[in-house]
């Protein structure tokens, strides 16, 4: 943790909000790719150098994310000159701090004063030391049967891939595509990752061990399932309809194969093109038949 002695603790303690809290951690640590215009960042009002102050993630969990002592702002017409203390890549869950401190925190931007401020910082330092499992902190968050049955078993877990381990519903708190689903089943792991504080994005987490489009590098790609699954589809994943009856253009015979074959059809299952025009004498047009996301 930090080397800044806190036994004394300040006599006040400040809570900026920055919003969209995904913008949070890479403004703190410099990222030029995000612009300042994009975000909001409210601090209290009354902050004055040599104060502490903590950062937050907004959004529907907020977290905290840096410690900071103020320099210099956010009134200065200098701008904004903060010491970093400590920084949190993983986010602290408010909700945990509160409920290690047995009382709720001010609403967002706010101020702490003394002797809490102390207590506020042991709190955050302790719960990034050991964080509190999230179905401790919503028994009720994502609440249905584990282990689903019917045709959701057969993608296994759509985030990691999977196969043959329990699968868990987590809510998709986002509108997805109608096309889609607004649940996803998913392994109890991955089902960790999408309620940690400072989750990733849904798209980046799945298929996220897929290998890249042979094409263009992409990393998102969509895994084809040959045959008519039953609905809805899983994001992540794209219907090519049965098979054809006849090898399509984009496969063509190599060289001494004897000619195109037959492509097997996979009762819905989700498969590579790689493995669906697996027969001799057949070659995909993306190699490793991951689709990119958009198509390259």
């Amino acid at each position: 943790m930090t080397g800044v002695d806190t036994s004394r603790g300040p006599e006040r303690l400040h809570l900026s909000l920055i919003t969209p809290g995904s913008a949070a951690l890479p403004v703190l640590t410099g990222d030029d790719r995000v612009d300042v215009d994009d975000l909001d960042w409210d601090f209290p009002d009354g902050c004055v150098p040599g104060e502490m102050i903590l950062h937050v993630a907004g959004g529907d969990q907020p977290a905290v994310v840096g410690w900071d002592l103020l320099i210099e702002g956010p009134q200065n017409e200098d701008g904004l000159d903060l010491d970093p203390v400590e920084l949190f890549p993983s986010g602290v869950s408010l909700l945990a701090v509160e409920r290690r401190l047995g009382h709720p925190l001010p609403a967002l931007p706010g101020t702490v004063a003394s002797p809490r401020a102390g207590e506020v910082l042991d709190a955050v330092a302790a719960e990034a030391a050991s964080p509190t499992p999230w179905r401790k902190l919503e028994p009720e968050a994502c609440r249905t049967p584990r282990n689903p049955e019917g045709h959701l078993l057969e993608y296994g877990c759509p985030l990691c891939e999977a196969d043959g381990v329990p699968l868990e519903t987590h809510i998709l708190v986002r509108r997805v595509p109608e096309e889609h689903a607004t649940s996803i089943e998913v392994c109890e792991s991955c089902h960790d990752l999408l309620h940690a504080p400072l989750p990733a994005a849904l798209d980046d987490l799945i298929g996220r061990n897929r290998p890249p489009c042979p094409c263009c590098s992409a990393m998102r790609t969509h895994r084809i399932i040959w045959g008519m699954p039953v609905l809805p589809i899983l994001p992540g994943y794209t219907v090519a309809g049965c098979a054809p009856p006849a090898v399509p253009e984009e496969f063509a015979p190599t060289a001494g194969s004897g000619g195109p074959r037959r492509i097997p059809t996979f009762r819905g299952s989700p498969t590579q093109v790689r493995t669906s025009a697996s027969a001799p004498g057949l070659r995909p047009p993306h190699g490793w038949g991951a689709v990119p996301t958009p198509p390259c």
